[in-house]
């Protein structure tokens, strides 16, 4: 007499449980469409200020509270002598081949000084800039003070008359400089201050902004679009797991024969344990693979559950409940981690010394560099 088994050992040989299957299938469609969500937001996000940089060139805008980029020329505050500068040490090197000579630059320390600022706009109107410790500096290279034969300095500065891009927030705050009552106030003195966005930062650059943002936005655009193809071909991967979840139904039948079947090849002997399974109702026959010990228990003529899906039966399976093969939810999980890792890295690149340590060489000796 066939012996009774658990529903839940009922299933295709590698196979996980139905619950364990929602769960994993569930998590790793849910990390793949968190990664393509980021990008499209990162996508819009650099759009979205790659449009602000270009309206920073239109006298005409108007300038209103929040997220801004401004276009002006740099001022120094009243008893100020810097604006923001940035001073990277450098310890140089030097190495000769088959009679050649060459150096390089490698950054040490890096620091920064910043106060705050004056932006004259092209509306005429004078606009304080408040940078933090912190703040992304992006301008040329163009000093630097020689300590001795391997130490340098090189230095970025906003010097006044210098166009600049200020990124942050624009708030209507208390400015020491700006004339009584110009905002309608008769009890301070108030006008618009810029200041680091939500989470500190603040983009001062002498070069146009438009171009970076749109060339990061085409970076995550690239990412969506392969996060996307990718997805798409996990989707198949798990179509037959998620075609009996949408369209299985419960459906039962016979054990018509059961065999081993012995696989031989250059890693060695391999064993699937087969059964053949009329469908009740039906002259079809569903073939399953199941563990070992699963088969050793089951009988010809023993009744079990499946899970049908009638239009295509080639996509049903052994077992009450769908369930879905370790291994798709796992590659899945991998793939996302090695596209996060890529994504990451790439999304990372530097395209300056402001973004990344300044590292400089070239040809001939330390003492013939500047």
């Amino acid at each position: 007499m066939p012996t009774t088994i658990p529903e839940a050992l009922l299933r295709p040989v590698d196979h996980v449980d139905p619950t364990a299957s929602i769960v994993l299938t569930a998590f790793a469609l849910a990390v793949w469409l968190t990664l393509l969500g980021t990008a499209l937001a990162l996508k819009l996000r650099y759009m979205r200020r790659a449009a602000r940089a270009r309206a920073a060139f239109d006298p005409n805008a108007r300038l209103e509270p929040g997220e801004a980029i401004l276009l002006g020329e740099v001022e120094h505050a009243r008893g100020e002598e810097v604006a923001v500068r940035v001073e990277v040490t450098q310890d140089g090197t030097e190495a000769e081949s088959s009679g050649s000579w060459s150096h390089s630059w490698t950054e040490r320390d890096r620091k920064v000084r910043v106060r705050p600022f004056y932006l004259r706009h092209a509306s005429g109107q004078r606009i304080r800039v408040e940078p933090p410790e912190r703040v992304l500096l992006v301008d040329d290279m163009d000093g630097c003070i020689r300590v001795n034969l391997a130490e340098r300095v090189r230095i970025a500065e906003l010097t006044p008359g210098e166009k600049v891009f200020a990124h942050g927030a624009l708030t209507p705050s208390t400015d020491p400089e700006a004339r009584p009552g110009g905002h309608g106030y008769r009890d301070a003195v108030f006008g618009l201050v810029l200041r680091p966005l939500r989470g500190g930062e603040m983009l001062l650059s002498s070069r146009p902004l438009g171009e970076p943002y749109e060339r990061r936005a085409g970076r995550h655009e690239v990412a969506a679009w392969l996060l996307g193809i990718l997805l798409a071909g996990l989707v198949v991967v798990h179509g037959s797991y998620l075609l009996r979840c949408a369209a299985g139904e419960r459906s039962a039948g016979a054990i018509v024969e059961k065999k081993v079947i012995e696989h031989k090849d250059d890693d060695g002997t391999s064993y699937y344990y087969r059964l053949w399974i009329a469908l009740d109702g039906s002259k079809d026959v569903l073939t399953e693979d199941v563990k070992q010990s699963l088969y050793r228990r089951l009988e010809v003529g023993q009744r079990l559950p499946l899970v049908l899906v009638r239009f295509w039966l080639a996509r049903s399976q052994l077992g009450a409940r769908p369930t879905v093969a370790l291994a798709a939810p796992l590659v899945a999980l991998i793939l996302a981690f090695i596209a996060f890792m890529f994504y990451t890295i790439s999304a990372r690149q530097t395209i300056g010394w402001w973004e990344g340590p300044l590292e400089e060489g070239g040809s001939g000796k330390l003492s013939e560099s500047n």
